[in-house]
This record gives structure tokens, C-alpha cells and sequence, in this order.
């Protein structure tokens, strides 16, 4: 009986460092900008309140940054992301109004650039998704709307005006200790010791 019992502290020991040793599938976190590392206007930057490249970083809250024709914006997210990532554009849902506004969105390291998707006003408002492969320090906004474009609001200058800029975290996977498995992992060693001791001592 007490080999018997032996036999079952050993699997549930077993067990308990088979279970510990888990990796843990995370899902990615978002990471939403933190830093403004570079930006420049080809022409203004829209009005007061239009024109503060910090109302791009962090959440979605209809703060924005007009990039201005031709106007160019470059943060960071305070560590490496992966993909997807995401960009939210404000017009208001009035597209009519305000013209069609564009950017082309690039990833990069150390200044080297890669283009993964151009962004339309026409499918940003909730925010437009793009696929990025590899791991990167930085995302540029560089503005492509037409400047040629009637009445539309859009011809005073603002260009595409940006209210947040996301991507995923590049760290997905942790390995996390489980308590349960731990107080059972100390409980089998805790009983083949009393059992060793139990034997020398018959």
C-alpha cells in the first residue's frame, strides 16, 4: 500500500512540473504611439487645434494632427511591433464636405523604410488595418491627398488628419507558473521525503 501510495506522489509530482512548465499563449497587446520622432509640413498643418503632432499618439479620442499636403509624420511605441497595424482618420463621417484625404503608411528600423499600405479617409473613421511582417521600431505617415480638388475643405492645407496609430505588440508568448500546480508540485516532494525518511527509519 505504501508502495502504492508512493507511486501516486511520484505522478502527481510529475504532473505538477510537467504543468509548470507551460508556455502560455498571450495574445498580442496593442501598442498605440507614444512618441513623435520626426514631422514636417509641406503646407500648414491645418488650425489651432489641428496642428499638434502629440494629439496622434495614444487612443483613439478625436484629438487629431492634420499632416498638411504633402506633410510627413514618423513615431514610435516605446518597443518593437509587429502586425496588424491600424490607423484612424477624422472627417467627421462627412466626406462629402471635407474631400477625399490619403496617407501612405511605412515601417521601419533605423531609417530604413518599407511601404505596407495607403490609408483613405473613406475607411478609416472606426479605423483602417494593414498587415505588417517582421518586426519594426517605427511607423512614418507620409500625406498623398490631391490637391486638386474643387471646393472641398481639403484644399485649405490640412491633408489627412490623424487621430490614433496602432500596432501589436511583438512579444506573444509567456510562460506563466500556475499556483495550483505549484502547491501540488510541493506536496509530492513533501511526501516522497516523509516516505524515504519513514523506510530508513523501519
Amino acid at each position: 500500500m505504501i508502495r502504492s501510495f508512493y507511486s501516486a506522489i511520484k505522478t502527481a509530482t510529475v504532473s505538477a512540473v510537467t504543468v509548470l512548465m507551460l508556455a502560455v499563449p498571450a495574445s498580442a497587446a496593442t501598442l498605440y504611439a507614444t512618441e513623435v520622432q520626426f514631422n514636417v509640413c509641406d503646407t500648414a498643418c491645418g488650425a489651432a487645434g489641428r496642428n499638434d503632432p502629440l494629439a496622434a499618439l495614444g487612443a483613439p479620442d478625436v484629438d487629431f494632427y492634420s499632416l498638411g499636403l504633402g506633410g510627413t509624420l514618423v513615431v514610435n511605441f516605446g518597443q518593437t511591433f509587429t502586425g496588424p497595424g491600424s490607423v484612424v482618420e477624422v472627417t467627421y463621417n462627412d466626406v462629402a464636405a471635407y474631400g477625399v484625404e490619403s496617407a501612405k503608411v511605412f515601417v521601419g528600423n533605423s531609417g530604413m523604410w518599407t511601404q505596407v499600405a495607403e490609408v483613405f479617409n473613406t475607411s478609416a473613421q472606426s479605423g483602417f488595418s494593414f498587415n505588417v511582417h517582421g518586426t519594426f521600431s517605427d511607423m512614418m505617415l507620409i500625406d498623398t491627398t490631391s490637391d486638386n480638388c474643387g471646393t472641398s475643405r481639403s484644399c485649405y492645407g490640412d491633408g489627412f488628419d490623424v487621430d490614433s496609430v496602432s500596432a501589436s505588440s511583438s512579444v506573444s508568448v509567456s510562460t506563466v507558473p500556475l499556483p495550483a500546480a505549484g502547491w501540488l508540485l510541493l506536496a509530492g516532494v513533501g511526501g516522497l521525503a516523509a516516505l524515504r525518511r519513514r523506510k530508513r527509519t523501519a
